[in-house]
């Protein structure tokens, strides 16, 4: 994130992911709970639509009266309108209520309404968008995908490879050279449930039966990138050295940044030029795109960033 505010000279938009007062978590609960009895009990997920997808729909189109998600749905939808990116990051488990899990008086649905209402916004809007660990898990949530809960011994250094050499995709020429991550995870996507679920994600590389990366199929317009492992991590931890090219996953969400930002102020193909090899040269500054913020992360300040997921 560092690197990408400095090339940029301008500091990563960021949202709070702590519910804004004690009693908002038990309201949003609730509605939560009774959007879910609704969608169940009218099996509006028979079309093929993610049980989030159809959520976001009803309370962003106010079909349904649920005025606390969607003060939360509306806030966030607005704030997605000026961004270039879209990164979510690991954190605490996932309410297993979004993949069609019970519910529990526990669960606190704020920053999983936020990130899927991003993703969402990023999927409608052509926003590049990259989930790394909960990340990873809440993309694939969002396009369908169960989770796995508890599998065991996903902690420390994995070493990844395609599931298919003669793959193609923005990410794969990373996995074609040996790519070496650490994981920490407490729930994770079955590669058994089939490859994309009801969206477009198609998976990279698997451990143990768990997709480990996936991206778009058809993601020149807005790719979507998706690790269980966690490229920001490339020294040395654990059990050993980590992959020198973990930090080209974010060099590839940032040129998709770039090129998104150009494409919104008249792009000319020599600006574009300049902007990647601006990019692969990171002394050099970036130029002017526009007046506004170069809105380049989205990033959340939570406590437990290496917390389950």
């Amino acid at each position: 994130i560092k690197k990408i505010e400095d090339q940029t000279k301008c500091k990563a938009q960021c949202i709070d992911y702590s519910s804004p007062r004690w009693d908002h978590s038990i309201f949003l609960t609730n509605e939560v709970r009774e959007i879910f009895n609704y969608i169940n009990k009218n099996d509006l997920c028979k079309s093929g639509a993610s049980r989030a997808e159809v959520f976001i729909d009803l309370v962003k189109n106010k079909k349904i009266d649920a005025p606390v998600c969607w003060d939360v749905i509306d806030k966030i939808s607005q704030i997605a309108k000026n961004l270039d990116c879209i990164f979510l990051p690991g954190g605490e488990d996932i309410p297993q209520i979004w993949y069609g899990g019970s519910d529990s008086i526990y669960d606190d649905h704020y920053r999983t309404l936020v990130e899927l209402t991003l993703i969402h916004e990023a999927r409608q809007r052509g926003i590049p968008l990259m989930g790394v660990c909960r990340g990873h898990q809440v993309i694939h949530v969002y396009h369908g995908k169960k989770l796995i809960d508890s599998p065991s011994g996903y902690y420390g250094n994995q070493t990844f490879t395609l599931i298919d050499p003669k793959q193609k995709g923005l990410l794969a020429p990373l996995f074609c050279d040996t790519v070496i991550g650490e994981v920490m995870h407490h729930q994770g996507v079955n590669i058994a449930e089939g490859q994309n679920g009801t969206g477009d994600l198609e998976p990279l590389t698997v451990q143990n039966d768990l997709v480990k990366a996936a991206e778009s199929k058809y993601g020149a317009g807005s790719p979507v990138i998706t690790t269980q492992f966690h490229p920001e991590i490339y020294g040395t931890r654990g059990s050993g050295p980590l992959s020198k090219n973990n930090e080209k996953f974010f060099e590839i969400l940032h040129e998709s940044a770039i090129v998104r930002n150009h494409k919104k102020t008249g792009i000319t193909a020599e600006a574009l030029v300049e902007a990647r090899n601006n990019l692969k040269n990171p002394q050099k500054k970036l130029p002017p795109v526009n007046p506004r913020p170069f809105n380049s992360f989205i990033y959340s300040f939570i406590q437990n960033y290496f917390g389950r997921a």
